[in-house]
């Protein structure tokens, strides 16, 4: 994949800031965002991977040994430290948006949320026993996704992805970014 010229982005890139990719989980946010950091040559970080390094372990077991408030702390943390980061991809995991504070740094950035229907995030994440929330039964998954859709919704710039593929996606990021 080629990098591309700021230039090519009428000057929309020149400030630098951060791109923060927010979503259901499931929605595409790591997979885009790899391709999107590779194609304007930036870096790209995985805020849920940031966690799991530091405590050194998977986030379904942080959820269960920790509880989901201290991964939400340690969450927090890690934005309020990306925060300071320029010319970076952010992947965010799917609850990152419930703390306000948290939304403050992504509006300090590029916000996007990739908006994917629950059918297609469905067939994505059902037996992916990595992510804690599909422990539970999918109708309370479904609730969680309704809860959440209104934050995610705040983000200045929305992403229909439905079923393209990750390459079409970012294409999509891409044009949505220079609009």
């Amino acid at each position: 994949m080629q990098t591309l010229p700021y230039s090519k982005h009428m000057g929309l890139f020149a400030s630098k800031k951060n791109i923060y990719l927010t979503g259901f989980m499931g929605s595409g946010k790591t997979t885009v965002g790899r391709r999107l950091a590779r194609k304007l040559g930036w870096k790209f970080l995985d805020t849920d991977k940031i966690v799991q390094k530091y405590f050194g372990k998977p986030i379904s077991q942080i959820f269960i040994e920790d509880g989901e408030a201290l991964f939400r702390q340690a969450e927090a943390l890690v934005l309020r430290t990306l925060r300071n980061r320029t010319q970076t991809v952010v992947s965010l995991g799917g609850g990152a948006i419930l703390k306000e504070s948290n939304r403050d740094i992504l509006r300090s950035g590029h916000w996007i949320f990739l908006d994917v229907p629950l059918s297609v995030i469905k067939t994505r994440v059902l037996g992916d026993n990595s992510r804690p929330l599909l422990a539970k039964r999918w109708s309370t998954v479904e609730a969680l996704s309704r809860k959440r859709l209104p934050l995610y919704q705040l983000a200045p710039i929305t992403v229909r992805l439905g079923v393209l593929s990750p390459d079409a996606a970012c294409h999509q990021v891409l044009a949505a970014l220079s609009r």
